[in-house]
Order: C-alpha cells, then structure tokens, then sequence
C-alpha cells in the first residue's frame, strides 16, 4: 500500500501506518526466529542471509547484529570476510 492514500483522511493514514509497522514487526520476529534456528542447526549460509534480511528492516538493530557476528565467527573464513549491510566497508590505506 506504499504510496496509497486517501484525501482527507488522516484516520486512513493514521491506520495504514499502523498497519504497517504491526506487519514490519511480524516479519522481524519471523525472520528473527528463523535465522537462529538456521544457526541452531549449522546452517550458516541460511541463517546469514535471513539475518541480512532481518538487518533490512532496521539497520540499528542491536540483537540482529550480535546474531549476524555470532554466526559469522562460527562459520567458514569466507562468511567472516563478507560485508554486513549498513556498515561501511574496510578501507586500506
């Protein structure tokens, strides 16, 4: 419903706003349970790419983060390397 709205409405946009933050919270619980089940049974290029997902809807997320760098330290030295989304990339110099 991005980008829909009625005119003179501010009940509508008051709900759909709402509406939207309930549904964006829903899937951070659903991408947060699924990502540490990925990581609870070793599926580490699963349970990176739901936590990058998870990392989408909220950049400042605190315990996405500490997820995604747990699994990483347990995985293979190419998942240790890769970039996080939102961080800024090492430069050398």
């Amino acid at each position: 419903m991005a980008g829909f709205s009625l005119r003179d409405s501010a009940a509508f946009d008051e709900w759909q706003f709402f509406q939207s933050e309930k549904l964006k919270n829903e899937l951070a619980g659903a991408l947060r349970r699924l990502a540490l089940a990925y990581s609870s049974q070793v599926e580490t290029n699963r349970a990176i790419q739901t936590a990058r997902r998870w990392l989408t809807l909220d950049l400042l997320n605190e315990e996405a983060h500490r997820l995604l760098m747990q699994i990483r330290n347990r995985g293979p030295a190419e998942c240790r390397t890769a970039p996080i989304p939102g961080m800024p990339a090492d430069s050398e110099g």
